[in-house]
């Protein structure tokens, strides 16, 4: 992130970072086991390594938080791109031994230069975000 937003900041770029939660995993976890829990973890980080570019950075930042990095984007387009990756994932049933499980994920969106340029900053605004995206219901993703 310090590389990218150096990039950013040197050419006059934007550059957007996306957080991903996945709604009620625990409660997933708890009624269908850690397993089914890692079989969900993957169909969603196959769909964000699908939907993304070449040029963006996906990664898993804990637990079942995600955060995908867009360089050179500004914060409608990286909307247009959570956007697409959380309907992706609600329209996608994942399958665990005989159980059709059906997933949904929230997402906050922050970008660079306009909510700051500080690396830790931005990622403290898309999780603000985040939050406050689960707060409105879940399954949405919200705006800094």
């Amino acid at each position: 992130m310090n590389r990218e937003i150096a990039r950013a900041k040197r050419y006059g770029d934007s550059l957007s970072i996306l957080f991903f939660d996945l709604d009620n995993f625990k409660k997933l976890n708890d009624v269908y086991g850690h397993l089914a829990g890692d079989v969900v973890l993957k169909k969603v980080a196959q769909i964000i390594l699908e939907e993304k570019r070449t040029e963006d950075i996906a990664g898993r930042y804990g637990g079942e938080e995600m955060v995908l990095v867009l360089p050179a984007t500004e914060k409608i387009s990286a909307l247009v791109l959570g956007e697409r990756i959380r309907r992706k994932v609600s329209e996608q049933k994942v399958c665990y031994e005989e159980h059709v499980l059906e997933v949904t994920l929230s997402g906050g969106l922050a970008c660079c230069p306009v909510d700051s340029q500080d690396p830790m900053k931005l990622l403290e605004f898309s999780d603000k975000a985040l939050y406050q995206a689960k707060a409105a219901g879940k399954n949405n993703i919200d705006l800094y």
